[in-house]
C-alpha cells in the first residue's frame, strides 16, 4: 500500500492553502452571519431597494438633472459622472501643462529655460501626498469662509442683489463668466483673426531668421 509522503514540500504547500482557504472560509461566513444578523435587529435587510430611495441630499455639481428627492441610484450616476469629467479634465490640462513645462525647459532663452528648471526639480521631488495636504491645509483651509469671501469688483443690480466680479473662499473661487450677446459673433472673427497673424508672424519671422542666419525674435 502505498503511502503518502508528508515530508514532500509539494504536499505540505499544497495542505497549508486548504487550511488557509478554509480558514478564510469560515471568517468570511462568520461576517456575513452577524452583518446580516444586525441588519435584522435594525429593520434593514440586506438588498439593492436602496437604490430606489430617495436620496435627501443635495448636489452642487451634476451633469445630470438632479435634486434631493431623485433616488440614490441616480446620485451614483451624478458622482461617478462628476469623477468622470474631473479626470478627463485633469488628464487634459495636466498634459498639456507637462508638455508647456518640457518645452520650456529646451527653449534658449535663459529666464524661461531657468524658471522651468525650479518648477520642475521643486514638483518632481516632492511627494504627491505632500502637495495635496500643503494645498488643502495650508492653502485652502487658510482661505476665509464664504460669508467672508474675498470679493473683486463687488456691484448691486436694480433687483437688490448684490454681485460681484470674483467671489474667492475656501469653497473654491467663482469668476464672472460672459455672456453672448447681439456683437458676440464679431469678437469671435477677431480672435481667429489674431491667431492667424500671430502664425503668419511667427513663421515669418522663422523663415527670415533662416535666410539671413539672424536668431528669429520669439519667445520660446
Amino acid at each position: 500500500m502505498h503511502l503518502t509522503n508528508f515530508n514532500d514540500d509539494r504536499v505540505i504547500k499544497i495542505a497549508g492553502q486548504f487550511i488557509f482557504a478554509a480558514f478564510l472560509i469560515m471568517i468570511m461566513s462568520s461576517m456575513y452571519g452577524n452583518t446580516i444578523s444586525a441588519l435584522t435587529k435594525r429593520g434593514m435587510l440586506p438588498g439593492f431597494k436602496f437604490l430606489s430611495l430617495a436620496a435627501g441630499i443635495d448636489i452642487g455639481e451634476h451633469l445630470i438633472s438632479f435634486n434631493n428627492s431623485s433616488s440614490n441610484l441616480r446620485a451614483i450616476a451624478v458622482g461617478l459622472l462628476n469623477t468622470l469629467s474631473i479626470s478627463i479634465l485633469a488628464i487634459v490640462f495636466s498634459t498639456a501643462l507637462g508638455l508647456f513645462v518640457g518645452l520650456c525647459r529646451l527653449s534658449k532663452n535663459w529666464l524661461v529655460k531657468n524658471i522651468a528648471l525650479v518648477y520642475i526639480e521643486v514638483i518632481r521631488n516632492i511627494p504627491l501626498l505632500v502637495l495635496l495636504l500643503f494645498w488643502y491645509r495650508a492653502v485652502f483651509m487658510g482661505l476665509p469662509h464664504i460669508k467672508e469671501a474675498i470679493t473683486i469688483g463687488k456691484f448691486q443690480t436694480a433687483e437688490g442683489f448684490t454681485g460681484a466680479h470674483l467671489f474667492f473662499s475656501n469653497r473654491g473661487m467663482v469668476l464672472a463668466w460672459p455672456t453672448t450677446g447681439p456683437g458676440w459673433s464679431s469678437y469671435i472673427y477677431i480672435i481667429i483673426g489674431a491667431v492667424l497673424i500671430s502664425v503668419i508672424f511667427g513663421i515669418y519671422l522663422n523663415y527670415r531668421g533662416k535666410t539671413t542666419g539672424r536668431k528669429p525674435m520669439t519667445l520660446l
